[in-house]
């Protein structure tokens, strides 16, 4: 259900001021400005936290909303933002996994597989010896921990 996606956006925003550490609050942010058609905002967010935390549900959720908008996919702009991203920090797994994700959304798999191979290569680190769940999911293997993201206290959400 719909409710009142810019009310929520302003006070994510707000929450953001104050703990601008706290990735939950940009992601529901980056969730809320999408819904209230603030495409460029929701784009901006993605890539301001995406050097930082490795992507989960909330992060695929967004991209989500940002690849089905009415207005037009913006996906292809967040691709565009992390690739340069990526050009100043080529070694960053983080912006690799989120690539990776960004690509996979956009059905470009095999762009998405090398993207996760080289946020692996970087340090993207799975559980207990085990890959990552985005490695899984990008190569649409089975995880054998039944995980879709990283564990809670990790840092993807």
């Amino acid at each position: 259900k719909e409710g009142r996606a810019q009310d929520a956006a302003d006070h994510f925003k707000r929450t953001r001021e104050l703990y601008p550490a706290f990735l939950p609050a940009a992601l529901l942010e980056a969730d809320a400005a999408s819904r209230s058609k603030q495409l460029d905002r929701a784009v901006a967010l993605v890539l301001d936290v995406a050097p930082h935390f490795d992507p989960g549900k909330a992060t695929r959720d967004v991209m989500g909303l940002l690849w089905s908008g009415d207005q037009g996919p913006a996906l292809p702009k967040v691709v565009e933002g992390l690739r340069a991203a990526l050009a100043a920090q080529p070694a960053n797994p983080h912006l690799h996994a989120h690539l990776a994700m960004a690509l996979f959304q956009s059905s470009k798999e095999e762009e998405a597989r090398r993207a996760v191979i080289l946020a692996e290569r970087s340090g993207l680190a799975g559980r207990d010896g085990w890959p990552a769940a985005l490695v899984f999911e990008v190569f649409r293997i089975k995880n054998p921990l039944g995980e879709t993201e990283p564990p809670p206290g990790g840092d993807g959400r």
